[in-house]
Parts: C-alpha cells; structure tokens; sequence
C-alpha cells in the first residue's frame, strides 16, 4: 500500500486529491466517534434514574416520585446518537 500511496503522492494531480479523500476520511471517523459518544453517555445518563431509585429505595423505603425524566433524557441521548451514525452529514459530493 505504501508505494500506491507514494507513486499516488509524486503525481502533482492526484495529490490534492489523496489530501481530500483522506479528510473526508477522518470527518467520517469523527462523526461516527460522537455518534458512538452520545449514545453511551446516554446509556449512562437513562441507567443513572435507576442508580438513583435503587439508592432511594436502600436509604428510606419505597420512592414517592419516579426518576423518569433521566430515562427519557437518556433515551434522547441515545436517539440523537443513532441519527447522527445513520443520517448522512451532507458534505459528500459525489
């Protein structure tokens, strides 16, 4: 691969292009890391509302009040996480 890369990088004309594959290459990976990112914080954040009724429960009884809102801010987190994996970015020009 290295000297496709090389023969690729010593035409003047194709090493523009090279630079851009490349690019886009790395805003993919990067798109696909917070993607991935904000799911788990998600996970996290949803988990974090059972942590917190589990505790209650240990410390004084049964909880008066639910921890829903993490649930569901959680659930946003992991959905806006899997839109931004599967919705394309729109910088691709083919």
């Amino acid at each position: 691969m290295g000297s496709h890369v090389d023969k690729l990088m010593a035409e003047g004309g194709h090493r523009a292009s090279l630079s851009d594959y490349l690019a886009a290459e790395r805003t993919l990976l990067a798109w696909i890391r917070t993607g991935l990112a904000l799911m788990g914080f998600g996970f996290v954040v949803a988990r974090f509302g059972l942590f917190l009724q589990e505790l209650e429960v240990v410390q004084r009884g049964p909880s008066e009040h639910a921890y829903g809102l993490s649930l569901w801010f959680g659930t946003a987190l992991i959905a806006l996480g899997v839109g931004v994996n599967v919705l394309p970015d729109g910088t691709t020009s083919d």
